[in-house]
């Protein structure tokens, strides 16, 4: 009987697709490169006043700048004394997880971010931004491409 044999050296793919493997069950990698951009555009909306995500923050009343200024306090619109600004960090980072927050525990930052009744909203965070999306999509791909191709 006449016959032949094909055997296949699949070691480097079975490698590979393992470290894909643990690559996707781990995302920590990927978000210690994401939430350093998340933070810098945290920060490009408090130095654009609103502008980094698309909408500019409505201009503060006359009688609020009028207040501020008698009270010798910064005048820019959400930095009375700097201190929300500075406050954003890191809250969760694991496997599976990125929180980032704020690290102050002030009822005020939600009216802030979503408005009242009697107060305009000035958003601080919004991860649906072109931008934002814009440098996460990088930052997934090359974390893609480097499980994928090593």
């Amino acid at each position: 009987m006449l016959s032949y044999t094909i055997q296949v050296d699949d070691s480097q793919l079975q490698k590979r697709l393992n470290i894909i493997i643990d690559g996707l069950s781990n995302f920590s990698p990927l978000f210690k490169k994401i939430s350093p951009k998340s933070l810098a555009l945290i920060d490009d909306q408090f130095k654009t006043v609103g502008k980094a995500f698309g909408t500019p923050w409505a201009a503060l009343r006359p009688s609020t700048v009028i207040q501020k200024m008698k009270m010798g306090m910064n005048n820019g619109i959400l930095q009375r004394t700097g201190a929300m600004r500075k406050s954003f960090v890191v809250k969760k980072l694991n496997s599976t997880e990125l929180i980032i927050g704020s690290s102050l525990e002030k009822e005020y930052m939600k009216y802030h971010q979503l408005g009242t009744r009697k107060m305009v909203a000035r958003p601080l965070l919004k991860t649906s931004a072109p931008q934002h999306l814009e440098k996460i999509r990088m930052v997934v791909s090359s974390f893609l491409k480097n499980l994928v191709h090593g």
